[in-house]
């Protein structure tokens, strides 16, 4: 990973799971810190830096959404 951008790095240890963009947030917010700094994500990773995320608190910044059913009208055509 050495040479990377510190938002590439996280991207790929966590699987792509999340989007880069989200990532980009949680380095603005403090939840992605190299050796315990908030930095801005094109930082370059060396070796033996730490990189920390605080993936509770990410996951309490991501927005929960529900869907509810909507009452719509529907007309039956052919029913057996």
């Amino acid at each position: 990973m050495e040479g990377k951008r510190l938002d590439q790095c996280v991207l790929a240890e966590l699987q792509f799971e999340y989007s880069r963009a989200q990532i980009q947030r949680w380095l603005v917010a403090g939840l992605v810190r190299l050796n315990e700094a908030q930095v801005p994500a094109h930082r370059r990773v060396k070796a033996g830096d730490v990189i920390t995320v605080d993936l509770d608190a990410a996951h309490a910044m991501q927005p929960v959404r529900t869907l509810a059913p909507e009452p719509i009208p529907l007309t039956v055509v052919y029913e057996d």
